[in-house]
């Protein structure tokens, strides 16, 4: 009898992995490129990431040191290190403690803040928080202990006890209910309307203001940050995030709802974190109010469901149907998409859409977040609030009534904080929205939510303009009479020269340059000016100094 054959042992799963790997290796191992794992350095130092808005401040605080080196460096000896650019270099570490003292002193005696003539002194340790981190991020090393952080805290108590920096607080505004009502009415009001050249502003407002609180969100989510923030100018909420539906109820009627989904929040980084919200229609009443209905209006006007499509057709298909987009005197196009429930389904939107933003101008272009807030500052103004109207009112708004009414884990969710994040803090108000005086004796559980609310010192008698005494102070401006002479002086010369500055530009004179210097330093100047006057006015106007 012949002997069994002895068969070959099947390698393992872990044994199969481990070959894959060395195979793997052996193929790195040949990269000709310098980028193989032998070759690579992995001891460089890699900054770690920040916001976009952090890294701002980072940019502030380093502008004020560097020009603190210059000035204040050829004279004084305790700067050892002539050169700003090298406290911000590989393996520089030259900031010492008495080097963050004197520039500490150095920016109570040359700052002036907006709350008082001095800046306050949480303005202060935020300059050196954010050099210091500046240096780091540079570097690679922390140039202060603990202790010696400690030691520069305590010396800017010691320069607000001696009165060189201020410590007056800024007034957060919190925007509640009826602060967003009169918001959205002075919106629809004809004293607004008569600005515009168009009304397609006038829904984007309402429906930014009505969608920012119903969402939870921040500015960037929902518009476009500007090119400091992202370059694509569709990282915000596009139509198709939007997901609408039509929805049957037993009785036979039917409505419209969406799910909202804001695929770039901040500080996002995966698909996964994603938030997605409901909307439902309220009461026709309130339809200035309603984000759904201010929503589906907009997308009909841009034609978002497909060209002439009404809110009619939009409900007129059976539930149990979906719509292709296509025109209304045509039959609807079914489509054999599963659908998403019995008594509902989705309404389809045209593809020419996708990636496009829901806040647009008139001419296509995206509207930024930045823009749309200082039309909210403006109809602040408009309705007489005392303190500024800014979306972030608004975010401090219903973060106390979510603070009330949900979880923290809701509310964290809703508000896009993480889990173990304690950033609720900074949003919370100052003045407290119980009435402690009812609630302990029983009186009623009242909320003086409406204690702190924008319209609790509100007044229609503001100026909307600067007065004559202000237009005067415009004109003496030194800055003002140097950039206009200036202004004068070239375009003298160019009309003497041409006849006209349109014949300069076209002879390509080098003085064209000047004259386009010139006149954006006098713009610029006078804009600055009449908005410090402007404002300055506007607050005298609450305490009846207004000049009349």
């Amino acid at each position: 009898m012949l002997p069994l054959q002895r068969q070959q042992r099947t390698l393992s799963v872990k044994e199969k992995k481990l070959n894959d790997r060395i195979a793997k290796l052996a193929r790195d191992a040949q990269r000709a490129d310098g980028t193989s794992i032998s070759d690579t350095d992995v001891s460089q130092w890699i900054a770690p990431p920040i916001s976009w808005s952090y890294q701002n401040m980072i940019v502030i605080a380093v502008k004020r040191f560097k020009d603190f080196i210059k000035l204040v460096g050829p004279d004084d000896s305790r700067v050892r290190i002539k050169d700003p650019e090298m406290y911000f270099c590989s393996g520089a570490q030259h900031i010492s403690l008495e080097l963050v003292r004197l520039f500490l002193l150095y920016l109570a005696r040359t700052s002036s803040g907006k709350l008082d003539e001095r800046i306050t002194s949480k303005t202060a340790r935020g300059y050196i928080s954010h050099t210091l981190c500046a240096a780091y991020r540079f570097s690679g090393k922390k140039q202060l202990t603990a202790e010696e952080m400690s030691q520069a805290y305590v010396y800017i108590n010691r320069l607000e006890r001696d009165g060189e920096l201020s410590n007056k607080t800024r007034v957060k505004p919190v925007a509640t209910k009826n602060d967003l009502d009169v918001l959205i009415a002075m919106v629809f009001s004809d004293a607004f309307a008569l600005k515009l050249s168009g009304v397609r502003l006038i829904l984007n407002l309402a429906l930014y203001m009505n969608l920012y609180v119903d969402s939870c969100g921040r500015s960037s989510d929902l518009a476009w940050g500007g090119p400091a923030v992202v370059e694509q100018a569709n990282h915000c909420l596009c139509w198709d995030h939007c997901d609408f539906y039509v929805v049957r109820f037993d009785d036979g009627d039917c409505v419209i709802a969406a799910n909202i989904n804001f695929k770039y929040q901040k500080g996002q980084t995966t698909s996964d974190e994603q938030k997605t919200i409901t909307l439902r229609l309220l009461p026709t009443a309130m339809a200035t109010q309603d984000s759904l209905r201010l929503l589906v209006t907009l997308g009909l006007v841009d034609g978002v469901f497909g060209p002439g499509m009404t809110w009619a057709d939009l409900i007129a298909v059976e539930p149990s149907k979906h719509i292709l987009c296509g025109h209304k005197s045509t039959p609807p196009i079914l489509t054999k998409d599963p659908i998403v429930g019995a008594y509902s389904r989705k309404i389809r939107q045209s593809e020419a859409f996708v990636g496009v933003p829901v806040f647009r101008s008139a001419l296509g272009q995206p509207l930024r977040s930045a823009k749309l807030g200082e039309n909210i500052t403006g109809l602040g103004r408009l309705a007489g609030f005392e303190h500024p109207a800014t979306p972030y009112s608004l975010r401090r708004g219903y973060a106390n009534v979510l603070y009330a009414n949900v979880s923290t884990e809701d509310r964290r969710f809703l508000m896009g904080h993480k889990t173990n994040s304690d950033i609720y803090s900074h949003y919370y108000s100052a003045i407290s929205v119980v009435s402690v005086q009812e609630v302990f004796r029983g009186i009623r559980a009242g909320n003086a939510a409406e204690m702190h609310g924008l319209s609790l010192n509100r007044t229609q008698q503001l100026p909307q303009t600067i007065s004559e005494e202000g237009w005067l102070r415009v004109q003496q401006d030194p800055e003002i009479v140097k950039a206009g002479l200036e202004f004068s002086q070239v375009k003298s010369e160019l009309c003497e020269l041409y006849g006209s500055i349109s014949a300069a530009v076209r002879a390509c004179d080098p003085l064209i340059e000047s004259l386009v210097a010139a006149t954006a330093r006098l713009k610029n100047r006078r804009r600055a000016l009449m908005g410090a006057i402007y404002r300055e006015e506007y607050r005298m106007a609450f305490t009846g100094q207004h000049p009349l």
